[in-house]
């Protein structure tokens, strides 16, 4: 349970770090378009962490009954008990609301809805029979790369040419372009 907690931290549950620290940004994302790519940020974290929660309860363990034992317990619950205190102790005095405002229900509303969508979209999709498939993370940083390195090179040619033009010559480049544009869209 504790690992759960600590998972769903990362997606801002409330009173964990997540949370202290989405709570601290707020302010500077505002209400529009950054506030709906935070709260999709919190769905897909609890997404991704359930999931990765769901594979090591289906790994396969060497020992059916396995005990823990106290000298093992003790660190992993101090551990787990710290990753939730210590961001509150450091972020706590830079926070600029006082503490009884951020844990308002409509505070505690906007921390939670995302994850109870993360979790709806995990029971679903196991309701469904469906695993999580593996990701070949090499194969989609090598396509990543190649992509990159492939617009970095168009870019950096397009550069080395326009940078030999006058600026007259971007300017009317420039116009072309815009005139091309409008006339392709008919407006």
């Amino acid at each position: 349970m504790p690992a759960v907690i600590i998972a769903l931290g990362l997606a801002g549950l409330p009173l964990t770090g997540g949370y202290l620290a989405k709570e601290v940004v707020k302010p500077f994302i505002g209400e529009g378009t950054f506030a709906v790519f935070a709260a999709l940020s919190s769905a897909g974290t609890t997404l991704l962490m359930l999931f990765f929660m769901k594979r090591l309860s289906d790994a396969p363990s060497d020992q059916k009954a396995t005990q823990i034992s106290l000298r093992l317990l003790t660190p992993w619950l101090a551990a787990a008990f710290f990753a939730i205190a210590i961001p509150w102790l450091l972020l706590l005095p830079l926070y600029a609301r006082p503490l009884f405002e951020a844990s308002s229900l409509a505070d505690t509303w906007s921390a939670i809805w995302p994850i109870l969508v993360g979790v709806a979209l995990v029971v679903l999709w196991l309701r469904h029979g469906r695993q999580p498939r593996e990701i070949d993370v090499t194969a989609e940083a090598n396509f990543i790369r190649r992509v990159t390195s492939t617009c970095a090179t168009f870019f950096e040619r397009a550069e080395v040419t326009l940078g030999q033009w006058q600026a007259g010559g971007v300017s009317l480049l420039v116009v072309t372009l815009v005139l091309t544009v409008i006339l392709a869209t008919g407006h």
